[in-house]
């Protein structure tokens, strides 16, 4: 790393909704470079025959890919160099932990979720990305303190993160390029969902709104129930 830990900091970009377009807040972090781990996998069910020296694989799913790393707050830099005279006072610590603990992890007083997060460093593709960003959301954080002053205050913490990938229906069909209405589409319901919504996203004409309902038995057009699953029948040739 350079100075001050400049060329390794990560850009995180958190939203309120699975568009990743509202509510939008930006979040420049350092992290240690060889702590940025990334896993990829595929759900494949395994057959073997008897007296068989091997076996078959059978592809089922992706596995949503998971980005993990540390990153390092570090307000023991910035009050050596206020003391000298090189700087402006930073936000403390703990200020700083506060706004990331909210935009990362604490639930959202709207939705009543957790933040959507895209993941970017430089030119660096992050696991399917679309447009050059890791979409996600937080699965853990490890705060651990390394530095603590004289008086009891933090100074410096890594926090050690996990992130697991979410794309939205939308940029999953354009990462698999498989966009035609003529297929069978499933949806989870989120909570700011509607039907409407969703039968606009897979079909692009309201007249199928009320074929989705009959088709997946709902009472109403209204009154979706956050994590039921929808399915959206091929539209016939």
């Amino acid at each position: 790393m350079g100075l001050l830990g400049n060329d390794a900091k990560m850009t995180l970009l958190s939203y309120s909704d699975d568009k990743f377009k509202a509510g939008e807040k930006k979040i420049e972090l350092n992290f240690k470079p060889e702590t940025l781990n990334l896993k990829l996998g595929n759900k494949v069910a395994n057959s073997c025959v008897i007296n068989s020296i091997s076996g078959t694989g059978a592809f089922i799913r992706g596995n949503p890919a998971k980005l993990e790393l540390t990153f390092i707050i570090d307000t023991s830099i910035f009050d050596d160099m206020v003391s000298f005279g090189l700087g402006k006072p930073k936000e403390d610590l703990n200020t700083q932990l506060d706004n990331l603990v909210k935009n990362l992890y604490s639930m959202d007083g709207k939705t009543h979720e957790s933040r959507y997060l895209v993941l970017k460093w430089g030119k660096m593709r992050l696991g399917n990305s679309v447009g050059g960003g890791f979409y996600c959301r937080l699965q853990n954080m490890d705060i651990n303190y390394t530095l603590i002053g004289p008086d009891g205050v933090p100074k410096v913490a890594e926090l050690t993160c996990s992130f697991i990938e979410n794309l939205s229906s939308d940029k999953q069909e354009q990462r698999a390029g498989k966009n035609s209405p003529d297929l069978t589409h499933t949806r989870m319901v989120l909570s700011a969902d509607t039907l409407a919504q969703k039968t606009d996203d897979i079909y692009r004409d309201p007249a199928y709104l009320v074929g989705v309902a009959e088709f997946n038995g709902l009472d109403s057009l209204r009154g979706l129930e956050s994590g039921q699953t929808l399915t959206f029948p091929p539209l016939e040739k």
